[in-house]
């Protein structure tokens, strides 16, 4: 009786072992099915990497004509090396030349309507990355010194990476140029007409002072009138004084009961009319109104706008030879981000184990209960 129970026992377990073997199989064969089908229609990818650092103090010294203006204009722009970096990497996030760039490696066809084009764009946007990194050592006590971007693209042609990397930075390099230029001519714009500004109000200010001269000059002339007037009928045709009349300073003349005028004669007063009345440009008579005319000469002869020009030439800025920060397309790294046919086989083959194991626990603990 044991005999036979041992037997039906072992048929079972062999059965169950026949099913288990099956299912085993089935499992083995799709899973690796699948693997071979993901590593069949898995399609390339690969990752470009470019480090932006910043122009080198030589390349730097050729903007200092242009940077002398900042030590006697006003908020005059000065062009310096971590300035032009960050120029070049906020224009690397135009859309416009994200879009030119595009188009010219054949990324985005030229051939996508107008309705699905943004959607596109922005699609492909996210495959640019650009991350501020600090440097391993660090050779200055300035923050920027020890900083420099990384610029990471991805796609599924590598050589796309780098004609779409050499694009973009050639293209926002122009940008850059052409923004600092704008800005220059803007600013001396704006300079020449605060410069205007200025000399009209010299001019108004010269006017104010030269009509105050004359109403003075007119109440000098009507009080020195009615003092010659006084000596006359007083009969004093002479100084009668013993005064210095050069020391008498000219506030103390509308004084009349402390330092009466008419006694220095109507003679000598009259004279003085004469001469007062002959007072007829204010610019020989007063300081401040030829200090005002010395200063709206000064800015008449303001050649800043030559100079600048001058210096601009001088400057790399509208040449060929401009870079706004410094970096080499032939140090991109390339990584292929492709999941390899080994490593998609070795995940298929833990599967398999993983999936043995667990029919194998499964079909112990059934025949338990």
């Amino acid at each position: 009786m044991d005999e036979n129970n041992s037997t039906i026992n072992l048929k079972i377990i062999l059965n169950e072992v026949k099913i288990l073997l099956k299912y085993l199989i089935a499992s083995y064969f799709l899973i690796l099915l699948i693997a071979f089908i993901f590593l069949y229609n898995q399609k390339d990818s690969w990752v470009g990497t470019i480090d932006i650092n910043h122009i080198s103090l030589k390349e730097e010294s050729k903007y200092n004509k242009l940077n002398l203006f900042s030590k006697y204009i006003a908020n005059f722009p000065v062009i310096e090396k971590y300035n032009l970096r960050l120029y070049l990497i906020e224009e690397l996030n135009n859309v416009n030349i994200l879009s030119r760039a595009f188009q010219l490696t054949g990324i985005i066809s030229e051939k996508v309507n107008e309705d699905d084009y943004a959607k596109v764009l922005e699609q492909n946007r996210r495959a640019l990355q650009i991350q501020p990194l600090k440097k391993e050592i660090s050779l200055s006590d300035k923050v920027d010194e020890n900083i420099f971007y990384r610029v990471y693209f991805s796609n599924e042609k590598k050589k796309n990476i780098k004609n779409f990397l050499d694009i973009l930075l050639s293209k926002a390099n122009e940008n850059v140029s052409q923004n600092i230029i704008e800005n220059l001519e803007e600013f001396i714009r704006n300079y020449e007409i605060k410069l205007s500004y200025d000399i009209e109000d010299i001019d108004v200010e010269i006017k104010k002072l030269g009509n105050k001269f004359l109403y003075e000059n007119n109440m000098k002339i009507e009080f020195l009138k009615e003092q010659a007037e006084i000596a006359r009928i007083l009969n004093i045709e002479t100084n009668s004084t013993e005064t210095n009349l050069s020391i008498i300073d000219e506030s103390e003349l509308i004084d009349i009961n402390t330092n009466p005028y008419y006694l220095r004669g109507y003679k000598a007063i009259e004279e003085e009319i004469k001469l007062v009345s002959a007072r007829k440009n204010p610019y020989l008579y007063s300081s401040e109104i030829n200090a005002l005319r010395l200063m709206k000469n000064q800015l008449l002869d303001d050649n800043s706008k030559l100079r600048v020009e001058k210096a601009l030439l001088s400057s790399p800025l509208q040449t060929k030879e401009f870079v706004s920060a410094s970096y080499d397309l032939q140090t991109i790294i390339y990584n292929n981000t492709k999941f390899s046919s080994l490593s998609i086989i070795f995940t298929a083959l833990l599967l398999c184990i993983a999936l043995t194991i667990l029919l194998i626990i499964l079909s112990l603990s059934m025949r338990k209960s």
